[in-house]
């Protein structure tokens, strides 16, 4: 039996309001999906602005919590590092970490260098792990459970160089 044109007509207005709503509830899930990551995304910005010190005093404060931590009250001493990575890394709800390779030195030369590990906490630079040139090269699997896997060849490469 030939369906009726009504029907048809009623069938299609039906299909046709049925896409246009599918499409109007997708796009404000969408939205909101979209506010959520856009909130999450200036939560986590705004939790490590809140830490990090300001871009003009960054050298200075974490070259500051490197003297602290290597040279003591030595007046002798100098410190030189290279971030090994442009900006922080940020997991979660954790504070903000920082790479570098570090060298200090003293009246009499190098003292000491490696790979550290820092984190910003409220503007200031805490130091919370140093590996040193010759623990890389006797045991460089130790850096596996510090740094970020993308990083631990640079440090390799880096201990063995020179």
């Amino acid at each position: 039996m030939p369906l009726q044109p009504s029907l048809l007509r009623s069938a299609s207005k039906f299909f046709k309001f049925l896409a246009v709503s599918t499409g109007i509830a997708a796009l404000i899930w969408l939205g909101w999906l979209g506010v959520g990551f856009f909130l999450v995304g200036s939560a986590s910005q705004s939790h490590i602005n809140a830490n990090i010190p300001k871009e003009v005093d960054f050298d200075t404060a974490f070259r500051s919590a490197l003297e602290r931590r290597f040279c003591g009250l030595s007046k002798e001493c100098r410190i030189e590092y290279e971030l090994l990575r442009k900006g922080s890394t940020q997991s979660g709800t954790s504070y903000p970490k920082y790479y570098a390779w570090m060298r200090c030195f003293s009246e009499n030369g190098l003292k000491m260098e490696g790979a550290v590990r820092l984190a910003a906490e409220d503007e200031v630079f805490i130091v919370r792990e140093f590996i040193s040139k010759s623990e890389i090269i006797e045991s460089p699997e130790v850096l596996r459970s510090v740094f970020p896997a993308a990083l631990v060849g640079d440090i390799q490469r880096r201990a063995i160089s020179k």
